[in-house]
């Protein structure tokens, strides 16, 4: 018998800007109150009080300062109560804690878990979507004896705002129709996004969600890849995210989230070095070391004739041009095309500033988990 139950997942950190937007969106999707978790990880605003106006579950991570911790020690000898102070415990925390409350929790029988961003508004269809391609996997699988879908990723689309969110359109645009496409079809899919992935209750009993990279959706995937799950990409399941829209907040994700905690996924896991013949591993490489490779041809033309540097930008141009003709046209968004010469600049810039953070596949420290967030507007979708 088939029976697929979906829970929601939404961690938060000072969202009062966008919450109630997200919440709303995905009740009109069709999800009900009852099985959406906001995880209020010690907000400073107002997050918190706007999220629960909807009945929905909102559960805060609270714990103790370290010098709060030396207090009560001192204290030992005498009961003078005193009150705790909410500090920030991270993304992984939290979703530890409400994972542990929803599975020890029988009497909702959840399924699957879809984990969403607090600045993240769900297509109508979102749901629906997810339900049908879940539902058409079990009965493949029931008839063969396939091993059911583990994660299922949903495609993700930037909410338009100014020539940043024009250019991360036409990345998300990259990522999906082609990389997604492909890696779900040798299903080597290396990121499932953490705005938009649904997971099944039996792979994220085997999850550790751990606060040592920056990047805890990334390490999630890779630990459900690395034990043999199926990972797939649903094309129709879509979600608007609100990306970073000025440089600082850009390059402040890519610089503290983005590009090291992918290298610190892929030194914890020690995927260079191991999984010789397994395509996962091999998809995993490549996105690595493909930056790297440019970034070298980048470096020798520059040293040994700097003049060839203009045909090299001359060739980007020619690429990313007509790709981003077709984005433009697949997204219906032309601020993709009105932008779009300015791209093979960014490109060649986010080139240099991952390989940058290489230094990364040897350090992970817990500090890296702290909550960068872009700064807020008012999502319009």
């Amino acid at each position: 018998m088939i029976n697929i139950k979906l829970a929601v997942i939404l961690p938060a950190y000072n969202e009062e800007l966008v919450i109630a937007k997200t919440v709303q969106s995905i009740l009109d999707a069709g999800m009900s109150a009852n099985k959406i978790y906001v995880i209020n990880d010690a907000s400073k605003d107002k997050t918190s009080k706007i999220a629960a106006e909807f009945n929905i579950n909102v559960v805060t991570n609270t714990g103790i300062t370290e010098k709060r911790r030396q207090e009560r020690r001192a204290d030992a000898f005498r009961s003078v109560g005193r009150r705790k102070k909410e500090i920030n415990l991270g993304k992984a925390n939290g979703v530890t804690n409400i994972l542990s409350k929803i599975l020890a929790d029988k009497s909702q029988d959840i399924t699957h878990i879809c984990f969403m961003d607090a600045d993240t508004l769900v297509d109508v269809e979102y749901f629906n979507s997810i339900y049908r391609r879940l539902h058409n996997d079990e009965i493949l699988c029931n008839q063969t004896g396939k091993r059911k879908i583990d994660i299922l990723c949903g495609k993700v689309k930037s909410i338009p705002h100014n020539w940043l969110t024009s250019f991360r359109a036409y990345e998300l645009w990259m990522s999906h129709a082609i990389h997604k496409v492909a890696q779900s079809t040798i299903n080597s899919v290396t990121v499932a996004p953490g705005c938009a992935s649904t997971y099944s209750i039996k792979a994220l009993k085997d999850v550790i969600w751990s606060d040592d990279t920056s990047t805890e959706d990334m390490d999630a995937t890779v630990q459900v890849a690395l034990s043999g799950g199926v990972i797939k990409y649903e094309a129709s399941a879509v979600v608007y995210t609100q990306d970073p829209n000025t440089i600082k907040d850009y390059f402040g994700q890519t610089q503290k989230r983005w590009y090291p905690g992918t290298w610190q996924v892929i030194g914890k896991h020690k995927i260079l070095s191991r999984g010789l013949f397994s395509l996962f591993h091999w998809e995993c490489r490549m996105m690595m070391l493909e930056p790297v490779f440019f970034v070298g041809i980048i470096l020798y033309t520059l040293f040994s004739n700097p003049i060839n540097l203009i045909q090299f930008l001359g060739l980007s141009y020619l690429i990313v041009i007509p790709l981003a003709f077709i984005a433009a046209i697949h997204e219906k968004r032309f601020d993709i095309l009105k932008y779009s010469l300015i791209f093979p600049i960014i490109l060649i810039i986010n080139l240099f500033t991952f390989v940058w953070n290489i230094g990364n596949i040897f350090k992970r420290s817990k500090k890296t988990l702290k909550w960068y967030s872009p700064e807020r507007y008012v999502l319009v979708k």
